[in-house]
């Protein structure tokens, strides 16, 4: 299984967080659901200068798949992301995942 992965957009020193989310499905929810709801689970905490440089990091992950998705952050407290993604996609070995709208 592959974790979809984003990064943070830290707006106050301008860096560039690479992070990556687990599974954490609604309690309304089961585990054989299409869509299944994902929490942000750690990010890298120095980050990168740039946000070329934080997408290489994803890829070099093995068990990472970019989102190609960035969210902004305005550095202060530790952000928590929650996310809905298609999890078939995670079978595959494709680099690049589809999904990832905010939800609620």
């Amino acid at each position: 299984m592959y974790f979809p992965a984003g990064i943070l957009h830290n707006t106050a020193s301008n860096t560039w967080h690479p992070f990556y989310f687990r599974l954490s499905p609604r309690p309304s929810g089961g585990y054989g659901d299409p869509v299944m709801r994902f929490r942000s689970a750690a990010h890298h905490p120095d980050g990168f200068a740039s946000e070329e440089e934080a997408r290489a990091y994803i890829l070099i992950q093995a068990k990472w798949k970019d989102t190609e998705q960035v969210w902004e952050w305005d550095g202060l407290d530790t952000p928590t992301i929650i996310a809905d993604f298609a999890v078939d996609q995670f079978m595959s070995t494709a680099p690049q995942i589809n999904g990832g709208t905010i939800s609620d």
